[in-house]
């Protein structure tokens, strides 16, 4: 085991490097604080860190001088560790806020108790005076004043609040009137978002307490609301694996609250080194939920303040508005946002995080019409500047058309294809045979391994009455199953159905379908996997046909559809943050935005440092390739071995020449093999393991 003095001896030139002036000061919060951070990523334990503060502060006594001459007074003299007593070995007395308190005769050099433990960082935002410093509450004190369910009262606790009282549900009252309606995404993503938020708010008042005792705190207090209740389930979140739960703890509910955990302790993190850098003191930190409502409290918050990025840049109060209103989107793609007070002036910190489960998660999702629309912005830009022509420009604008009319063509054909196993039993299965089947597993050539009764309730009914989808096809307010079973064929038979089928409806289609393959039913999976090789085709052909048409970046030609495809490429993986010379968003402000994967931050000095050598757009624009598209192939079921969607990597080439694949951009359906095809941008593996190396956490 190597001993404390080695570890000190190893780690100082570590925070020498961290502190302005390479001259670490024991006496100086901020640099005992660099000196935390330190040892924490280089994952000593907690109990090491401890006492390596604790010798380096205590190594004088712990005492100021009108102290240490009291004790000489007394004939005390030190012992180690703040301790001090007469020279027969006895302790008497404790140095605390460097003033000698008597302790009653323990033994020499006893490690104080947790509540004896003095703030080394005083609060995380604050470098106090010796005669300033507090105890840390225990974590079973965190809640002791708030009722079971409350959160801490600060920012947007109102809305977090109803969130998790209801859930990922929208609340209507009983004339149909909205109460609460959840900030766009899922029930997961919700409960990293509030709760990621309310860890880094307690961590305030204890930033020493462990992801056990933080898992603890929050299950005591909030595992009854309905929102943590939504989170349960049999699969663990964000790739971790059974094994890594602990035993009798659900995997959904504990894995999730894990992401949230370690997703606020770097919130509190950032924060923390934010205000020290910018010299605040007496700070208070305030998270806010991703929730319009959130958006006001926070625009509440700012009135009368002086609004600065974490680097100290003045951000004006109209532009500060601008960025929170936009939260979400293309230029501010956060969905939680974090304020640092200064009391003691008017100054604030303004901070935004885009909140992932883990490196794994999808970055972003569009849509082909989403995408041109953003394309056509672009195209008039490039005329303004001269870099196409009027006619180029019109060309590229009726070729987007095209392919997005052309796909939507080919995509309706699903319709069509999809209506033939509904007409199929609404011709040739008895209501009662076809009801049968679904609730029973069973068909004419026997029992089928998938249990279509599992998708039979929710495709027909929706809180205990009939499916919002199949009402235009019931002719009784009380219908009979059979009758909701024949509404069902109606509704999936409808080539120009109003709504779209679920994907749970669908899965019962094909799963009685399949069933009845010896007594005629069509095979429909041929046809919807040529749609699926069409629809992929006519995409890649776009790019290379409009590689004819050439534009100047930086000295280096490039084919205008590449140029386009790299422009979403960098919107949609966030890559402005590399530019420390933006003036879009809240990248104009270095390190407002950061990507926080489970408490594994990703912002722009991490991606420069993944992509050496590429420093802004058009470093990447001239220097970016689009690989072919691959097909995705089904893995189970009637889709198994055929096409479903398409996956093509994206690739940065950099200064040194090296092919560096950035991410994944991936065309599938949400809704099973019957939905349209959506995209959704993932990182590449070469990218993730880069964030695992120089991430910051």
């Amino acid at each position: 085991m190597t001993h404390i003095s080695e570890i000190i001896e190893n780690i100082l030139v570590e925070w020498a490097y961290r502190v302005h002036d390479g001259m670490p000061n024991p006496k100086n919060a901020q640099h005992i604080q660099e000196l935390r951070e330190s040892m924490e990523e280089l994952n000593l334990p907690n109990k090491v860190i401890y006492e390596v503060i604790q010798n380096l502060i205590n190594e004088d006594g712990g005492l100021d001088d009108k102290e240490k001459e009291k004790a000489k007074q007394m004939g005390l003299v030190h012992h180690g560790k703040g301790a001090y007593g007469k020279k027969d070995g006895k302790v008497t007395h404790q140095a605390i806020d460097g003033k000698l308190v008597a302790k009653g005769g323990e033994e020499t050099q006893k490690e104080p108790s947790q509540t004896e433990k003095t703030k080394i960082d005083a609060t995380p935002f604050k470098d106090k005076t010796d005669d300033e410093m507090e105890t840390y509450p225990k974590p079973t004190d965190i809640y002791k004043d708030s009722e079971i369910g409350q959160l801490k009262q600060t920012g947007d606790y109102e809305i977090k609040q109803s969130g998790l009282k209801y859930g990922y549900k929208e609340i209507k009252d009983k004339d149909g009137n909205t109460i609460f309606k959840p900030a766009p995404g899922n029930a997961g993503s919700m409960l990293n978002e509030i709760i990621s938020g309310e860890v880094a708010n307690i961590l305030q008042e204890n930033p020493n307490l462990s992801e056990e005792e933080l898992m603890d705190t929050m299950m005591n207090q909030f595992g009854e609301t309905e929102l943590l209740k939504q989170n349960k389930g049999n699969k663990p979140a964000g790739g971790m694996k059974k094994s890594e739960i602990p035993e009798g703890k659900n995997p959904g509910l504990h894995s999730k609250l894990l992401i949230a955990i370690r997703a606020g302790k770097r919130k509190h993190k950032k924060a923390t080194k934010s205000a020290s850098k910018n010299n605040f003191e007496n700070s208070q930190i305030n998270n806010y939920y991703g929730h319009k409502e959130s958006f006001k409290s926070m625009i509440n918050d700012l009135d009368g303040k002086e609004v600065i990025g974490p680097n100290g840049k003045p951000v004006p109060m109209e532009e500060a508005i601008e960025l929170i209103n936009s939260g979400g989107g293309g230029d501010n793609p956060s969905d939680t946002a974090t304020l640092v007070f200064d009391s003691d002036s008017n100054k604030v910190i303004m901070l935004f995080h885009s909140d992932k489960d883990s490196t794994d998660a999808i970055i972003a999702q569009s849509s082909l019409r989403a995408e041109a629309k953003a394309n056509e912005k672009v195209i008039d830009n490039l005329v303004e500047n001269g870099k196409i022509t009027e006619e180029e420009s019109e060309q590229i604008k009726g070729s987007q058309i095209e392919l997005i009319e052309e796909r939507e063509k080919i995509e309706s054909e699903l319709k069509k294809v999809g209506a033939q196993p509904a007409n199929f039993f609404l011709g040739k299965v008895p209501m009662s045979e076809a009801l049968k089947s679904a609730k029973s597993d069973e068909g004419p050539d026997g029992t089928d391994k998938d249990k279509t009764s599992t998708k039979l309730k929710p495709s027909l009914y929706s809180r205990g009455k009939p499916h919002p989808s199949l009402k235009p096809y019931l002719t009784s307010e009380n219908p009979t199953e059979e009758e909701l079973m024949e509404s069902f064929f109606k509704f999936m038979s409808d080539e120009n159905r109003e709504e779209e089928p679920t994907e749970k409806q669908i899965t019962l289609m094909d799963r009685l379908n399949r069933r009845y393959a010896s007594k005629g039913a069509p095979d429909i999976d041929t046809k919807i996997e040529e749609i699926r090789d069409r629809t992929i085709q006519i995409e890649s052909d776009y790019i290379k046909n409009n590689d004819s048409i050439k534009m100047d970046v930086d000295g280096k030609e490039v084919g205008l559809g590449t140029f386009l495809e790299s422009n979403t490429i960098f919107k949609q993986f966030h890559l402005e943050a590399m530019d420390e010379q933006s003036e879009t968003g809240v990248h104009k402000y270095p390190g407002m935005f950061e990507t926080n994967h489970a408490g594994l931050a990703v912002d722009g000095e991490v991606l420069r440092k993944c992509m050496p050598g590429i420093k802004n757009k058009n470093d990447f624009i001239k220097n970016f390739e689009v690989g072919e598209a691959q097909e995705q192939k089904g893995v189970s079921g009637t889709q198994k071995g055929r096409t479903t969607g398409s996956k093509k990597l994206v690739y940065a080439v950099t200064s040194e020449g090296e092919r560096i694949p950035i991410g994944v951009k991936v065309a599938r359906s949400k809704t099973g093999k019957l939905g349209k095809l959506q995209t959704v941008y993932q990182w590449s593996p070469e990218m993730k393991k880069c964030f695992s190396k120089d991430g910051k956490r």
